[in-house]
C-alpha cells in the first residue's frame, strides 16, 4: 500500500480542459488523445445525449471498492468501475469529491473512480490500478484523467479529519492558513497514482475548484441534490 509521501521532483501536469461548444462537458486532452475511447466530465445541466439509458453509474457509498463491470445489468454498490466491454459507458457522480478517469490504450481497460475524502483516506485510486493490473493492464501503460474537484482553496477539515490525513499522506498534505486546515484531494490522488508506478506524463489533472466556478454543482456550496457525471467508454 502507497503511502502518498512521494513530494516533488515529479511534474504534475496541469492542464486546461478541452470544452465543448454546448459548455455542457469538458474533456481531459490527455484522454482525447486517444480515438478508441469517449469521455467527459460533465458540467451542470448536463444532457448525457445518445449514453443515458447504456450508462451504468454504482450507488457509491464513499468506500474503496472497485467492481468491474462483465455484465451490463448489474446493480453495482461501490465507488469505482472497471470494463473492457466496448460501447458500455460506466461513469460516477460527485459534487466536490474527485471524479478519476483511467485508461489502457495496451489492454482496451476503462475506469471511472469517485475519490471523496474517504475513499481517498483509503487508496481507492490505488485501488483501482492495481484492479487493472489484475486484469492484464500494467502500470506503465495506465492513463488516468483527474477531474474538476473542490480544492484546497476552498476544502477546509475539521481537526480529526486533518490528523487522519496528516497520518496517512504526511504533513505536507495539509496546508494551514490562518488557524485553518486544508487539502487538496486531487493532488494527493495524483501521489497515489504517481505512488502505483503510473508515469507523470500520463496523469492530467483538470485544475479547476468546483466550489469557487459556478459551472459545476458543488456541495459546499449548496447543491445538495445536484450531482455531476463523469464517464469513459471503450469504442
Amino acid at each position: 500500500m502507497p503511502t502518498g509521501r512521494q513530494e516533488s521532483g515529479n511534474l504534475l501536469h496541469e492542464r486546461s480542459p478541452i470544452r465543448s461548444g454546448m459548455t455542457t462537458m469538458i474533456q481531459s486532452a490527455l484522454l482525447s488523445s486517444f480515438p478508441s475511447i469517449r469521455h467527459a466530465f460533465t458540467v451542470k445541466d448536463h444532457m448525457l445525449n445518445g449514453i443515458r439509458d447504456e450508462l451504468i453509474i454504482p450507488t457509491q457509498t464513499h468506500d474503496d471498492t472497485v467492481v468491474s463491470v462483465f455484465d451490463t445489468n448489474l446493480t453495482v454498490v461501490s465507488d469505482g468501475l472497471l470494463t473492457a466491454i466496448s460501447d458500455v459507458p460506466i461513469g460516477v457522480v460527485t459534487a466536490d469529491c474527485v471524479p478519476l478517469l483511467l485508461f489502457d490504450p495496451d489492454k482496451h481497460i476503462v475506469g471511472a473512480v469517485h475519490a471523496g475524502w474517504k475513499g481517498t483516506l483509503k487508496h481507492i485510486a490505488y485501488k483501482a490500478v492495481t484492479s487493472m493490473v489484475d486484469l492484464g493492464s500494467s502500470f506503465q501503460s495506465i492513463r488516468a484523467a483527474i477531474g474538476p474537484a473542490i480544492k484546497s482553496c476552498c476544502y477546509d477539515i475539521p481537526p480529526d479529519r486533518t490528523q487522519l490525513f496528516i497520518e496517512k499522506f504526511g504533513t505536507k498534505s495539509v496546508i494551514k492558513s490562518r488557524g485553518i486546515n486544508y487539502i487538496d484531494l486531487q493532488k494527493i490522488n495524483y501521489q497515489q497514482l504517481l505512488s502505483c508506478g503510473l508515469s507523470d506524463y500520463h496523469i492530467d489533472l483538470i485544475p479547476e475548484c468546483t466550489k469557487c466556478n459556478d459551472a459545476y454543482y458543488s456541495y459546499r456550496r449548496g447543491d445538495r441534490d445536484k450531482r455531476m457525471v463523469s464517464y469513459i467508454y471503450l469504442v
